[in-house]
């Protein structure tokens, strides 16, 4: 769970898009409900944005930035996911960006 302390070095930004009345979001209205307020704790400089469309019928997806140059942005459908699938799969992602060899966070070194 060391991962979870080290989502802003791996990703710029992570955004979910759902309609929080949909059964099909349930997992990830569960995921937001539960870990938002841990992970934003953890990680104070990550864009973690939650857009919620109640009117509107589409899949729940998870979106989010990897870090440097020619960033990537990745996208997933989590319709009908569980809160578990999407923490595996947001980790998935922080693995993808870890890969890149890019930290977002700055290389001056600390004054003190």
């Amino acid at each position: 769970m060391v991962w979870k302390a080290g989502l802003s070095v791996g990703l710029r930004e992570l955004r979910f898009r759902l309609n929080p009345r949909s059964p099909q979001a349930a997992g990830l209205t569960a995921f937001i409900e539960n870990n938002y307020k841990f992970l934003k704790a953890l990680n104070p400089n990550l864009k973690f944005l939650v857009r919620e469309y109640p009117d509107a019928d589409f899949e729940p997806v998870v979106e989010a930035d990897l870090p440097g140059p020619g960033a990537k942005e990745l996208a997933t459908g989590v319709s009908n996911m569980s809160e578990a699938q999407i923490l595996e799969l947001i980790k998935g992602y922080a693995d993808k960006g870890h890969a890149l060899g890019i930290e977002t966070r700055s290389n001056l070194k600390d004054i003190v």
